[in-house]
């Protein structure tokens, strides 16, 4: 009587593995669901800058992704020098200074083709070289935010090829000075650059400026680090720069306080 048991329990265990190796899995069911010739294409949207300099790269691609799908590029006012390998970025060339304008379309697996997608027109900035060297000396300008008014810097070379300095005068630092000077406080020597800013000017027009430990004040005693960005333009009748400038006094890369500067060499 077990053994009549037994094989009858083995024979519906059988029969059950057989009928659930004939069921479809759920991503078996949701990809015969998933028909590719029903898809409408549409590009949703592009990344990159609306805003560059000329005789440089950048990459431009669509924001967002869809499988077996191939996208299609065309730039007018520039070239493109470099396509991604699924397709979805391009590497564009800017050799002349006006604007470029970015088409693309998307075509699915199934064939078929977007609208095309024309981002907005991108601004190639003129580009004139400058050298290193060319940044050292006076500039002048405005600062405008946390500390207001005229401002005169002397820029010297820095440890870096690319690397420029505004040494602080008797422990007051020459941006966001107002600040300082308003609390009563003053770069003690023996702490970090001791209120010097270093700006890194890259060869695209670029200005970097690091998350940098900047020292500490007396009274206080207080540490503080400084960062920013900007660009820098050597074209027109005398180079230009402009960039912010950030204080952080909790050394989390936050900003406390801040400034605009925009300076031309004099």
């Amino acid at each position: 009587m077990k053994n009549r048991v037994f094989k009858y329990i083995s024979f519906f265990l059988a029969l059950g593995l057989i009928v659930s190796a004939c069921e479809k899995t759920d991503i078996q069911k949701a990809n015969e669901a998933y028909d590719f010739n029903s898809i409408v294409p549409v590009v949703q949207g592009v990344v990159g800058p609306t805003s560059v300099s000329q005789t440089f790269s950048e990459t431009y691609s669509v924001n967002y992704f869809r499988g077996g799908s191939t996208w299609s590029w065309e730039v007018t006012g520039a070239t493109i020098t470099a396509t991604s390998d699924d397709t979805r970025s391009v590497t564009v060339s800017f050799p002349d200074d006006g604007t470029a304008v970015l088409a693309v379309t998307e075509t699915t697996e199934g064939g078929k083709t977007s609208e095309t997608f024309t981002y907005d027109d991108i601004t190639v900035n003129p580009f004139c070289p400058m050298s290193r060297d060319d940044f050292l000396g006076t500039w002048s300008g405005q600062e405008t935010g946390d500390s207001e008014g005229d401002i005169s810097v002397t820029f010297i070379a820095g440890a870096g090829a690319n690397e420029i300095v505004v040494e602080a005068t008797d422990g007051t630092p020459g941006i966001l000075s107002k600040v300082f000077t308003g609390w009563g406080e003053t770069f003690q020597p023996g702490f970090g650059p001791e209120g010097d800013i270093t700006l890194v000017v890259n060869e695209n027009g670029s200005i970097a400026i690091g998350h940098v430990y900047w020292g500490q004040t007396l009274p206080g005693p207080y540490d503080y680090w400084y960062h920013g960005s900007g660009n820098w333009d050597g074209c027109g009748a005398a180079p230009s720069m402009s960039f912010d400038f950030n204080l952080d006094w909790a050394g989390d890369g936050g900003s406390n306080r801040s400034s605009s500067v925009a300076m031309t060499k004099q």
